[in-house]
């Protein structure tokens, strides 16, 4: 790619649209791609947002990245925003080079219009990126997988198998009436007695405290990658979802084929709750695969794939403002290491 100067005195930026004030699943990944970007590339930008206080603790280096307007950026920038976001043609006719990342599926249906505005595409996960709705799949290298936050992580290993767990079951926030109203009467008419709780608007540390002790999350549509759903697996609850969207790829998530129930049929949860209840340590076991994959996720992955979509961009916005030499080895070799698991229904 040929090297890309920006009028005026200053390099070219790289700029992330982060929402950094809101701390859900989407902003927290464009965060991560903030701070992996700014350890590559010093000229990272975020546009100007306050910052959540949980997302700046967790991500220190996060307040270090300086803030920009809108009006700031100027050709041969580049820019990355959320799929809720639209495409601003006039931003890529002037020569802002902008990329969406599809963090769920409900923007799908505006990517075949991004791309005509002449943006570029990157997925969070395996699914999205083959289910464009945009006329293309997209390669392995445009796949960028955030990864759970360090101190989840580590209060989800201490949960694992811990005195705390409980019959409860979590439903993720977009949670029908009909689905809540099947698992509630999974646990109304079960021999052993569970409670629901409807993950919605709660404080953070209640939702930690939720996650040590769930036996069982539910989300019956899997929009994509969702925070809540992977952090309670890695505290040792078991996933029930059914065969919509991300959940039916396995590359995303691993999971029994049993425990892929009909999307049509949400009172099938009334036997499987029980069923999972009443044998708890075998199912949880069968989700070992499913947490070695998010438990491999971290800073040093998320880096690595960020530098296999981003290197040639990197490498042509240089002009010294790199945070360090891209090591070219690393560039070379960085697809070849990501994983790409050969995975299948058990």
């Amino acid at each position: 790619m040929a090297r890309i100067s920006s009028p005026g005195a200053r390099q070219p930026w790289v700029v992330i649209n982060a929402y950094a004030h809101i701390d859900t699943g989407g902003p927290e990944a464009l965060v991560q791609l903030a701070v992996a970007l700014s350890g590559l590339f010093n000229s990272t930008r975020l546009l100007k947002s306050p910052l959540n206080p949980r997302l700046a603790a967790e991500y220190p280096a996060l307040p270090q990245i300086p803030q920009v307007g809108w009006n700031h950026m100027r050709p041969g920038d580049l820019l990355v925003q959320p799929d809720t976001t639209p495409c601003n043609e006039a931003e890529t006719q002037r020569g802002v080079s902008t990329w969406i990342w599809m963090l769920s599926t409900a923007a799908r249906r505006q990517m075949w219009r991004n791309k005509r505005r002449g943006c570029h595409a990157l997925a969070h996960n395996f699914w999205l990126a083959s289910h464009t709705l945009a006329g293309f799949d997209l390669a392995r290298r445009w796949v960028i997988r955030p990864y759970i936050s360090p101190t989840i992580r580590a209060s989800c290993a201490l949960a694992r198998g811990g005195a705390q767990k409980r019959n409860l079951v979590l439903l993720d926030s977009d949670t029908t009436d009909e689905v809540a109203a099947a698992a509630r009467g999974a646990c109304g008419n079960s021999s052993e007695v569970c409670e629901v709780v409807l993950v919605k608007g709660l404080p953070r540390a209640e939702v930690g405290r939720l996650l040590a002790a769930a036996r069982i999350v539910v989300d019956w549509c899997l929009i994509g990658t969702e925070r809540m759903v992977v952090e309670a697996v890695l505290c040792g609850a078991v996933l029930l979802t059914s065969h919509c969207l991300c959940g039916t790829e396995p590359r995303d998530f691993p999971i029994p084929e049993r425990n892929l129930l009909a999307t049509r049929r949400p009172g099938d949860l009334r036997r499987a709750i029980p069923r999972v209840l009443g044998d708890f340590e075998r199912e949880t076991a069968e989700y070992a695969g499913m947490r070695e994959l998010y438990g491999s996720l971290d800073a040093a992955s998320f880096r690595a794939e960020t530098l296999a979509a981003f290197a040639e961009e990197l490498d042509a916005r240089d002009g010294g403002a790199r945070a360090a030499a891209l090591p070219q080895r690393e560039v070379r070799d960085a697809l070849g290491r990501l994983p790409y698991l050969n995975v299948s229904r058990t």
